[in-house]
């Protein structure tokens, strides 16, 4: 049966109502998130590409920042921690090496420079809340090239790291560890964090270790603001490897060399720091201790004392590693040193 005029008229317009309709769903407004953490407690988000939200459906600083990790908008998100809730304290072990996810161990800000920046924040202005790594692990790692994190009013402490983002040994950044784009600490303390080289095996040299509290790296930008403060963290060189014992009539083996340690407060291995009315103070960078030369190969007798082989001298002991307070690999920004920090 022939349509009237009428119903042609609206199916001819039909698809253009249907076009509009399903560009206005595709193509939401995107808009800033702000996740306020209301547990201490160091969870895990249940689907972090959908919700901030852990297993009791808690908003832990975790949680929220894997959620902010997931979310692809160009807008700039914030985590704001309440004071009032007590101390952050990471408990997450990484159960093997270095995991980057955010799931475990460190604070990893994976998001890239694509996409909005990420503040983590306290909830009073001036009134630091207080995020400690438990001595597990480092507090944050900022992964990402070009990516632009800002952490304001905030202590962080209790920082450990033994490897450098990626593999155990040397040590990089007990506090923060951050490459390229743009790191900025608005009233920050960062403090008693620890990066420390480990131990060499026999006869190896020790692991380095490079910013106690700070390591930053690539091609960016670190600011230190507003009364921040790195301070009271140290980097720890591993000690060398003892040398292996001789074989009969042979030299013992030498000592590893222990590991370098550069930068108690901070390493900076390329890009800019500046520092403006804030203090790098009372830091220290220890190298380790060469390993013990390994003892001589014992002699061998033909008759009651009269060695055929001599006994075998010991091993050379390991060179102990150098060491350096601060390091600053590129360019230092602070018109006026004495006046907006020290260098330490």
């Amino acid at each position: 049966m022939p349509s009237s005029p009428r119903f042609q008229s609206y199916l001819n317009k039909a698809p253009l109502v249907v076009a509009f309709a399903w560009l206005g769903f595709a193509a939401p407004q995107a808009r800033a998130e702000t996740v306020t953490v209301d547990t201490s407690l160091d969870t895990v988000a249940v689907s972090p590409s959908t919700s901030p939200l852990d297993g009791s459906g808690n908003r832990s600083l975790r949680s929220a920042l894997q959620y902010l990790n997931a979310r692809l908008d160009i807008d700039d998100d914030e985590i704001v921690l309440p004071a009032g809730l007590g101390t952050y304290t990471l408990t997450r072990a990484n159960p093997g090496g270095p995991e980057n996810s955010a799931a475990y161990g460190d604070l990893d800000v994976t998001r890239s420079s694509s996409y909005g920046a990420i503040t983590i924040r306290s909830d009073t202005p001036g009134t630091q809340a207080v995020i400690d790594g438990g001595m597990l692990d480092r507090v944050f790692d900022k992964r990402n090239s070009g990516a632009t994190l800002t952490l304001r009013d905030l202590l962080i402490m209790g920082g450990l790291a033994t490897d450098d983002g990626v593999t155990a040994g040397n040590a990089r950044g007990g506090g923060i560890l951050a490459y390229s784009g743009t790191l900025t600490l608005d009233h920050v303390a960062v403090s008693s964090c620890v990066a420390s080289g480990a131990n060499g095996t026999l006869g190896a040299a020790g692991g380095s270790a490079s910013g106690g509290g700070l390591y930053a790296y690539g091609s960016g930008t670190v600011n230190l603001i507003n009364a921040s403060l790195l301070q009271y963290c140290n980097a720890l060189g591993g000690d060398g490897g003892a040398g292996a014992a001789g074989a009969p009539g042979n030299a013992g083996g030498a000592g590893g060399a222990g590991g370098v340690a550069q930068g108690g407060g901070f390493f900076l291995g390329g890009g800019t720091l500046s520092v403006t009315d804030s203090t790098v103070s009372e830091n220290s960078a220890n190298a380790g201790n060469g390993g013990a030369g390994g003892a001589g190969g014992a002699g061998q007798f033909t008759g009651p004392s009269t060695p055929s082989v001599p006994a075998g001298a010991g091993g050379a002991g390991g060179a102990g590693g150098a060491s350096g307070g601060r390091h600053l690999h590129q360019f230092w920004n602070a018109p006026n040193p004495e006046r907006h920090g020290k260098r330490q």
